[in-house]
């Protein structure tokens, strides 16, 4: 016997969806994307090469590599001005177990929403208590497994607009939303992602046009030299730091350039 049932307060009724890896496993990847005021997608080359580089870390098939690289390349049909699409990917469907066929056809689906307005006000940042595991066969990838950041969400004291991540062994990693960039001993460093973190779209845009950023690791210790700090992502651009764990932190000439050239993509 194979059934499946939902809740439906106030009984059980049977289920007829179709189960989903995504749902089970996390088995998935996701895409977070704005389009400009014209309903254009600015960033669409880094989304691809992310998508892609996650792809095959999580081994998806070579058919499934290309059907949701194909329907992100498409998503312009859906595309509305100032807007934000989220395309999910699943695997596929299997009953049960952590084996997949290989030959199994992935589930993409998109979600459009409005997008907030970008905004250059400074960010109130803490140290979060929560440590990310190091593994490095999933590192960088945006896979829909988030069980970590939404535990580290639940650590955000009261004033905190984002809070810098750390690994088990002290590393700086990222924010729980964001890239973080940090100006230490007068250089710009964002941190190594080899064993965990997401390589942002925004922080892979900075990193190509902006050479006098350094990719290194970073220790806790690294941390009481910070002078500026800076945090990215997609929707919300780049956002520099006022306060950082309680220490009062000046907004660099940097930050405010790669504001204002982010922006200017999206205007």
């Amino acid at each position: 016997m194979n059934q499946r049932y939902i809740w439906n307060d106030p009984g059980w009724g049977l289920n007829d969806n179709a189960p989903d890896r995504a749902t089970q496993f996390g088995d998935g990847l996701f895409e977070t994307i704005r389009t400009a005021a014209d309903g254009d997608i600015p960033l669409l080359e880094f989304h691809q090469q992310r998508l892609f580089a996650g792809l095959q870390k999580l081994r998806f098939n070579e058919s499934a590599q290309q059907k949701a690289l194909v329907a992100l390349a498409a998503l312009s049909e859906l595309s509305e001005p100032s807007s934000c699409l989220k395309i999910m990917v699943s695997r596929g469907i299997t009953d049960r177990g952590y084996a997949a066929a290989e030959d199994l056809e992935p589930l993409i689906s998109v979600q459009v929403f409005s997008a907030s307005p970008l905004v250059v006000s400074a960010l109130n940042v803490g140290i979060n208590t929560l440590r990310l595991a190091r593994q490095p066969a999933l590192a960088g990838v945006k896979h829909l497994n988030r069980l970590e950041q939404v535990l580290a969400r639940q650590q955000f004291a009261p004033h905190w607009d984002e809070s810098l991540l750390l690994d088990t062994d002290e590393r700086v990693v990222e924010g729980v939303m964001s890239n973080a960039f940090l100006y230490i001993r007068g250089r710009w460093v964002t941190p190594e992602l080899d064993c965990a973190g997401v390589r942002g779209v925004t922080r892979a845009w900075l990193l190509r046009n902006y050479p006098n950023i350094s990719i290194e690791v970073i220790t806790q210790s690294d941390l009481l030299s910070v002078e500026a700090m800076a945090f990215t992502n997609t929707l919300a651009g780049v956002r520099w730091v006022s306060d950082f764990d309680g220490r009062t932190l000046q907004q660099h000439s940097d930050c405010t350039v790669w504001q204002q050239d982010y922006m200017r993509m999206f205007a």
